[in-house]
């Protein structure tokens, strides 16, 4: 009994701080910043606040504008790169730092973290170590496999303007068995937004101490057509090959990102089977 009457006592004097803390942080921002309430219940809402009163907000959303009671406010966060799109609040896109397999020119924040699943056996990430520098990698997890593939990726990267990026960095790749690695070096620009961009890349491959003579071309981009849902191409030019293209759709949420696409190697016969099933999903940490 004295156990619960201690417990009650506890709620009962850090639950007014907790709303006070609460209170004291929200604010009107401006159309460059989505906030984000969760509400006692367990819902949660995105929107802007238009207006603060002593006990009350008008808190616009995508359902209009709501008059929410401020102890009825469990958290808020702010939600920076987001922004207002009709009558919708639109989210940061998650996953601008990539294409499908390739980088953009995009750069992690410092502190920023994704990891990363490919075909459920491949699993990776990468971790924002300053505002310029990322550091990738990753490894398989073939059930009863001898080996393993593992990569490790570092990116460096400067913002050059709002809607130009350049960055360059490295893959390489290997088997925990120990061998030759490979990889490739790269070279990477990208213009336009993060719901709407094209990214070119220049990399030349190689294998233990060889080099190749030719560099590999990559054109992709990525196209925001909704708040959820975006449209996602990576295209190599490999000397003497032929073309790899491919075209898929992203759908992400605040913090999480997933790619349902195809590619094709062009001039290959797959005897019915033209396209090469690719699939990924990835959360984001900031």
């Amino acid at each position: 009994m004295a156990r619960v009457l201690v417990c009650c006592a506890w709620i009962a004097f850090c639950s007014p701080a907790t709303s006070q803390e609460v209170a004291s942080k929200l604010r009107v921002v401006d159309s460059l910043v989505v906030q984000a309430l969760d509400l006692e219940g367990g819902s949660s809402l995105t929107g802007r606040i238009l207006e603060i009163g002593a006990d009350r907000i008008k808190f616009s959303t995508d359902l209009g504008v709501l008059d929410i009671e401020i102890n009825k406010i469990a958290a808020y966060r702010e939600i920076r790169g987001g922004r207002r799109v009709g009558h919708e609040f639109w989210f940061p896109n998650p996953n601008s730092s990539r294409l499908l397999l390739m980088p953009t020119a995009r750069s992690l924040e410092q502190g920023q973290a994704y990891f990363q699943n490919i075909y459920i056996f491949f699993n990776g990430g990468a971790v924002g170590i300053t505002n310029n520098l990322a550091l990738g990698g990753g490894l398989s997890l073939f059930p009863d496999a001898d080996e393993q593939l593992w990569y490790l990726a570092p990116k460096l990267g400067f913002k050059v303007s709002d809607n130009l990026h350049v960055a360059g960095g490295a893959l390489w790749l290997g088997l925990t068995g120990g061998g030759e690695t490979a990889g490739l070096a790269y070279g990477v620009s990208t213009v336009g937004s993060r719901d709407a961009s094209l990214t070119f890349g220049v990399g030349y491959g190689f294998s233990g101490d060889e080099v190749a003579n030719e560099p590999v071309f990559v054109v992709g981009g990525e196209k925001r057509l909704s708040r959820r849902v975006a449209v996602v191409s990576e295209n190599w030019f490999v000397p003497a090959e032929d073309p790899l293209v491919s075209f898929g759709v992203r759908m992400f949420g605040e913090g999480i990102a997933v790619d349902f696409a195809f590619f094709r190697p062009t001039g290959f016969d797959w005897e019915g089977f033209p396209f090469i099933p690719y699939v990924d999903f990835l959360v984001y940490f900031r």
